[in-house]
């Protein structure tokens, strides 16, 4: 793929040189007077020629060209004597490993545990060693769930069990890591927008376009078993709710304290807070809120 790219470019672009240093990564070697050049959320030096840009699908860089390509992951369209190039997302790799974890079919009755047992065990394991009767104490399951729960993240390779406990592996911190790259969870106290006595906020960095209502993300929490959950956007600086609140820091102080102060959102984070009665329900419901969120990777 480097190849085909760069014979591409050197053919059909004016000094204008392309290289992939992987799906995410673009380096962009510009020999064009920088009025020529335009761009959406790319700052553009005059000290050199080359810069390097991380950027989801959604962001686009424009050159002057006169060709079309399409070389995936990356796509190259030309409109009008216009190079929009597009970067495709990578898929969030520990979604993928822990739902088809969730998934695996046993014989006998089905599992009572989800997608969010076998995250919360991570997070737990991140952490630790745990033995198996505080690990099911801590995830608020069974002896046989957590036993299936162990059983599969060992076989997956992400964690080892030994007479002490189940301790996170290599494969299993990396995994861990990738997760917390997008994602932090923090437990808040009461304030105008909690509905219960115990109360989570998780932020998801980078996710507030994939926001539509915040009424997926409410669905999601009752369901797990939480009172509710409200999502809140970074937009422009301001801490704003879907059709209720375009500042939140005006209408509910405390919660926007606690928010700015724990989580530090920035611009198109989504913060969402969920409540219950218990501190599992309340922990469950905000990740199920959450999980909306990346489910739509």
């Amino acid at each position: 793929m480097h190849r085909h790219l760069r014979n591409h470019v050197d053919r059909n672009f004016l000094h204008t040189h392309v290289t992939i240093s992987n799906i995410r990564n673009i380096t962009f070697n510009i020999h064009l007077p920088t009025n020529l050049l335009t761009s959406s959320g790319v700052s553009v030096t005059h000290s050199g020629h080359s810069q390097r840009i991380l950027r989801e699908k959604e962001s686009l860089l424009k050159l002057t060209s006169e060709r079309i390509a399409k070389i995936s992951p990356t796509t190259i369209i030309i409109i009008d004597n216009t190079v929009y190039i597009f970067v495709e997302p990578m898929p969030h790799v520990f979604k993928q490993v822990l739902e088809k974890l969730a998934s695996e079919k046993a014989p006998g009755p089905s599992p009572t545990f989800s997608v969010l047992h076998l995250l919360h065990a991570i997070e737990l394991l991140s952490e630790k060693t745990i033995g198996r009767d505080k690990l099911a104490e801590n995830l608020n399951i069974g002896e046989g769930a957590v036993r299936t729960i162990i059983e599969r993240l060992k076989n997956a390779g992400l964690i080892t069990t030994s007479k002490i406990g189940c301790s996170l592996t290599s494969k299993g911190m990396k995994l861990w890591k990738e997760y917390t790259s997008i994602a932090k969870k923090v437990e808040i106290g009461k304030n105008e927008l909690t509905l219960a006595k115990y109360n989570f906020a998780i932020l998801v960095k980078n996710h507030g376009n994939k926001v539509k209502s915040g009424i997926e993300q409410r669905d999601a929490a009752v369901k797990t078993g939480a009172k509710g959950a409200t999502t809140i956007l970074c937009k422009k600086r301001r801490l704003i709710i879907p059709s209720a609140s375009e500042n939140v820091a005006k209408d509910f102080p405390e919660a926007a304290n606690q928010i700015f102060k724990l989580l530090k959102p920035k611009e198109n984070d989504a913060i969402i807070i969920g409540s219950a009665d218990t501190s599992a329900d309340a922990e469950y419901g905000t990740l199920a809120a959450m999980w909306t969120l990346i489910n739509d990777c």
